[in-house]
Order: structure tokens, then sequence, then C-alpha cells
């Protein structure tokens, strides 16, 4: 039974959270912003969220305003959930640099196409 709570949950704060970002985060036209891992134990007051950010290159400015926005993304999901506590969201990069540059690539390649 708790574990498929967590299970919701986890499934909870990762729509929630893709939402939120794309429509609330600051980042600059073309970077793409979105949840790739949530860890969120059921007895934790820890949320870890990895993001995936595209291109590379925008991830680090990105990340920093995102990491910022912690707090206000933390009061958005307790009005959007009958939970009595949230956990403390802890924002953290998607450190898999093959899969991004292959992403990358197959954007930059959808583009050329389409030009």
């Amino acid at each position: 039974m708790m574990a498929h709570q967590a299970e919701r949950f986890s499934s909870f704060l990762k729509r929630e959270l893709n939402g939120f970002l794309q429509r609330n985060a600051p980042h600059d036209e073309g970077v793409f912003i979105s949840v790739a891992k949530i860890h969120a134990p059921e007895r934790s007051d820890k949320a870890e969220i990895t993001l995936s950010v595209f291109p590379e290159k925008a991830a680090k400015g990105t990340i920093k305003s995102v990491k910022k926005m912690a707090g206000e993304a933390r009061k958005y999901l307790a009005s959007r959930s009958r939970r009595r506590f949230i956990p403390k969201i802890i924002f953290l990069v998607e450190e898999d640099a093959e899969k991004t540059t292959r992403l990358e690539k197959l954007l930059d390649g959808m583009k050329s196409k389409s030009n």
C-alpha cells in the first residue's frame, strides 16, 4: 500500500512540476525544461527533482533561476494537493550528457529539415 502511495505522489510531483516550470520558470526562447527523475521517499522531508535542460549550454543559468523558485514551487504543489505535508524541493541537474547530446542532435536535425 505504501509503495503505491509513494508512486502516485512521485507521478503527481512530476506532472505538476513539469507544468509549473514550463509556465513560470524564467528561461530563454528555445530552452526546454523537463523533470527527468523524482526521488521522494515516503518518510522523507525532502524531494530530489532531477531536471533536464535543452540545450545543455543553457543549463547552468536556467538551473540557478529554477533553484530560486523552489519555495514558490512548493507552495504551488501545496495548493494542488490534498496532502498535509509537501516535502522540501531540491532541484538537481541531469548528468547524463550522452542522452542530452543525442537529443540536441535530433532537434538540430529537425530544425534543418524544416528550413
